[in-house]
């Protein structure tokens, strides 16, 4: 995925167990998405999760993605389940490009 700098809009992430069915709100206490040095959760209320289309959402506003660092930036999940595991993984990396704008629109 690429960004740039000001970008404002809903990245939606299917996350699958490791029989690849989806992992949904069910039997989820938490779930933590994170690009660079932003992260959000779902226990904040940050990070939602859409029944319809079995995806989490994790919106990014334009502040947001103006204070992200330009470059190639890690992105990962965490969820923890109601039995206490918690599991990461790695999404695919994120490329921040400059804007030469910083005013929101």
């Amino acid at each position: 995925m690429n960004i740039m700098q000001g970008d404002e809009y809903d990245v939606n992430i299917t996350l699958k167990d490791a029989d690849g069915e989806p992992i949904t709100e069910v039997g989820v206490t938490d779930v933590e998405i994170g690009i660079g040095s932003l992260t959000k959760t779902y226990s904040d209320g940050e990070v939602s999760y859409d029944s319809e289309n079995k995806q989490w959402v994790f919106r990014l506003s334009q502040t947001e993605t103006s204070g992200l660092k330009n470059g190639v930036l890690s992105f990962q999940v965490r969820v923890k389940f109601g039995g206490g595991d918690v599991v990461g993984a790695k999404l695919p990396s994120v490329g921040v490009s400059p804007s030469t704008s910083k005013e929101v629109l």
